[in-house]
């Protein structure tokens, strides 16, 4: 576990220096829809924050690191292996998760139940009923979603248990990568920090995390490394305690990242 997640007020762990480079995920001047010239890595056990105003490029960066959207130059690699993804499918089969930003729209199915939701990752085995009402049930209470009812229907969750819900399909499948945008949009403060544990877990079992968000207190709070872009280009890396919010706020307008 070399990287113990951090705690301001819902920290979960406290924030310390890498002790190891694991590289899991790696861009090298990558250039797409806005975004140029990006470069950016995150190692096992790692949770890495990409932030700038919300004009910057970073979420949009992310969705082509998921095969969203088109990557036109610049290198990818997952594992040391060049990558270049044609869509979501084979990011997935690459070993890459995400989680988006609009969860009702991109993430979830509301009309679907909690259980068909958390199995819909394509499978070639078929579950039945019962198994995955069994599955569903521990992922529930592991994450911690209220009801902890894998027949409930999706739409029928708060905000904040919709997100959970989304999280835990994508961990379940054990990923290299766990790309996210936004996770905590729209929850509140006792569904952030039980995402934020569970991200902090996560990334104790191996996972690489790269969380991506214009909130400069979640990536200050919840991040070991954060990125800063700006006009579409990654203008800082910023280490450990020095993720500070002035800090990053100062830099994504382009300061030099010293001003209070």
């Amino acid at each position: 576990m070399p990287y113990p997640v951090v705690r301001r007020s819902y920290r979960v762990a406290q924030k310390r220096s890498k002790v190891a480079d694991d590289i899991a995920m790696a861009v090298e001047r990558l250039a797409g829809s806005g975004f140029r010239d990006a470069s950016l890595s995150v190692n096992r056990g790692e949770i890495v924050g990409l932030t700038g105003l919300g004009d910057a490029g970073h979420f949009e960066l992310g969705r082509a690191l998921f095969g969203l959207a088109e990557i036109a130059g610049g290198t990818f690699t997952v594992d040391g292996v060049q990558r270049s993804f044609k869509g979501p499918a084979d990011a997935v089969g690459a070993g890459l998760a995400y989680v988006p930003s609009d969860r009702k729209q991109d993430g979830l199915a509301p009309t679907l139940l909690a259980r068909e939701n958390l199995f819909m990752r394509t499978s070639s085995v078929l579950v039945r009923r019962r198994s995955e009402c069994a599955a569903a049930l521990v992922l529930m209470k592991r994450f911690g979603v209220v009801p902890a009812d894998p027949d409930h229907e999706m739409g029928a969750f708060s905000g904040g248990n919709q997100q959970k819900i989304l999280l835990a399909k994508w961990l379940a499948g054990t990923p290299r990568v766990l790309i996210l945008n936004d996770p905590t949009a729209g929850v509140d403060l006792a569904a952030k920090m039980e995402i934020h544990r569970q991200l902090a877990l996560a990334a104790q079992d191996g996972v690489a995390i790269l969380v991506i968000s214009s909130d400069f207190a979640e990536v200050a709070d919840l991040c070991h490394r954060v990125y800063v872009m700006r006009h579409g280009r990654v203008v800082a890396n910023v280490e450990g305690s020095e993720a500070e919010v002035h800090r990053l706020i100062s830099l994504a307008y382009g300061g030099d990242g010293n001003e209070r």
